[in-house]
């Protein structure tokens, strides 16, 4: 699949080159990724954070910086409570070795966990 971006709020998703019916798909994608385009603008697909005002409030869509500054108060907040292995990260065997590693990057540095 080819994905343009035409600016930063938009995007063009086409299917590269009608692979799918060549030659050269015979050992390329899954039936997973020759799909996945159409999930990029499927009309139920969430576009933004959703945030709580409160646990009986409904959601809301947020900005990013709104959605990430919560997450950082929270995480903040319950490692003051709790001591700095409060919060953790869970990885599994589905990332790279690349992810992976910024996963643990990310969990001894930002969060101070570990």
């Amino acid at each position: 699949m080819n994905i343009s971006m035409l600016n930063s709020n938009a995007y063009v998703v086409e299917p590269a080159n009608n692979l799918q019916n060549s030659q050269r798909s015979t050992s390329g994608l899954c039936e997973k990724g020759w799909t996945s385009a159409a999930l990029l603008d499927h009309h139920d697909r969430i576009v933004s954070p959703l945030i709580r005002d409160d646990r009986r409030s409904p959601f809301r869509a947020a900005t990013w910086p709104e959605a990430i500054g919560r997450i950082v108060k929270q995480f903040t907040a319950t490692q003051k409570s709790f001591g700095l292995d409060a919060v953790g990260v869970y990885g599994g065997g589905g990332l790279t070795n690349e992810k992976a590693y910024m996963l643990g990057k990310f969990t001894r540095v930002a969060l101070k966990s570990g």
